[in-house]
């Protein structure tokens, strides 16, 4: 008796093993190997390379450039908010460099750092959207491109105005942001934003918060990766005198990064991919990147981010 129970016992642990076996051998089976991976990077490569504007800017001729100059001045200097975005009132210091120029070049730096603190009975007050758009409006928001990186230049940001302290705090700060990104237009915002190139390079870096990114949920971070994959797409097809691709692409592959380990894997084993999210002045050409990074990355993309919003329109 105890010897057929030790044989079925035997029996089943042997069963148990095949169907673990077959299990596993199933998985590879779907799983692409590196080399298929590196053929679907090679592909996307192509492609990529073979949008109008890739490595490309738009050249404005003079006549235009003086009509956008002409236009530029016609303008307050204010973040347009975009027109599928909530109305929402800003902060706006009484002394600052546009509407009281004389006065503002007249003190000293640390005195105009001052004069832009938003009051602390009112920062406490605010609604998101608008400390969001204050902080746009900051007036030292030129420091941003004034050191080696703009990462060194947020980072002088962030401890010059207690705008940004407020808004990273903020729990719904992440959602928000998302928002705006989303209903920002590329072509309205450089027809109507005299500082449109600082006011969309501080939502990039914003939105490449790890504090912003974490706080993100699901749905959230599937529409923040759709949201910049649309507008990259959009400027490697159209172009634009003022506004790069790279910047939005950098936003999904942060936010991949954060989010997505198969991803994190994928750029924590490429020196090229984890430099361009980690320094908004870095550029990498495509061919930079090893073929079987991009195709993983395109292929974790296409199953589980973009074709997500293709299943849902």
């Amino acid at each position: 008796m105890r010897v057929y129970r030790t044989r079925r016992t035997i029996i089943i642990f042997m069963s148990l093993l095949l169907v673990l076996i077959l299990c596993l051998g199933y998985v590879n089976i779907l799983k692409p190997s590196y080399a298929a991976y590196a053929d679907i990077g090679a592909d996307v490569k192509e492609t990529i390379k073979g949008f109008p504007y890739y490595n490309k800017t738009v050249e404005l001729s003079d006549e235009e450039s003086e009509k956008r100059i002409e236009r530029l001045d016609s303008l307050d200097p204010w973040f347009a908010v975009p027109s599928g975005y909530s109305s929402v009132n800003t902060y706006i210091s009484d002394i600052n460099p546009y509407e009281t120029r004389e006065e503002w070049l007249s003190v000293s730096v640390q005195k105009r750092v001052e004069l832009s603190q938003i009051p602390e009975d009112m920062l406490k007050t605010m609604s998101t959207d608008e400390l969001i758009v204050s902080c746009l409006n900051y007036n030292l928001l030129i420091d941003l491109v004034l050191y080696d990186t703009i990462r060194d230049g947020f980072e002088i940001l962030k401890k010059q105005f207690n705008g940004f302290e407020e808004l990273l705090a903020r729990p719904d700060a992440g959602h928000r942001l998302v928002e705006l990104y989303k209903a920002v237009d590329y072509d309205e915002l450089y027809e109507n934003d005299r500082g449109a190139y600082l006011h969309m390079l501080l939502l990039h870096t914003l939105l490449c918060e790890d504090s912003v990114l974490d706080s993100l949920n699901e749905t959230e971070v599937s529409s923040l990766i759709n949201a910049s994959h649309d507008k990259y797409m959009k400027l490697l097809n159209e172009g634009s005198p003022l506004f790069n691709y790279e910047n939005d692409v950098r936003v999904c592959l942060k936010c991949l990064y954060v989010h997505d380990p198969s991803v994190k894997d994928v750029i924590d084993n490429s020196d090229a991919l984890k430099c361009f999210i980690s320094d908004e002045n870095v550029i990498i050409p495509i061919d930079d990147i090893d073929d079987g990074s991009v195709g993983k990355i395109a292929s974790v993309m296409d199953e589980y981010y973009i074709a997500e919003k293709g299943r849902s329109d």
